[in-house]
């Protein structure tokens, strides 16, 4: 069994969730789903804001990173 945790780093005046925050893998290859949302209010001083989500494998080594 493999469970891998969900961080987001922090973007200046948006709001970001995911959803479930953990994902547990007991077989090769199985999918699973996870809903990203993205919250930022009409008005923000940034026009462009970036960051990225990580998954890691909870007490091992493998990362993965995706841009937001």
């Amino acid at each position: 069994m493999l469970e891998r945790g969900a961080t987001v780093t922090p973007i200046k005046g948006v709001k970001v969730t995911v959803e479930p925050d953990k994902l547990v893998f007991k077989a090769k290859n199985e999918k699973k789903i996870f809903k990203l949302s993205i919250e930022r209010p009409s008005q923000t001083a940034e026009a462009v804001s970036f960051g990225h989500l990580t998954w890691e494998v909870i007490g091992g080594k493998h990362v993965v990173k995706s841009p937001i």
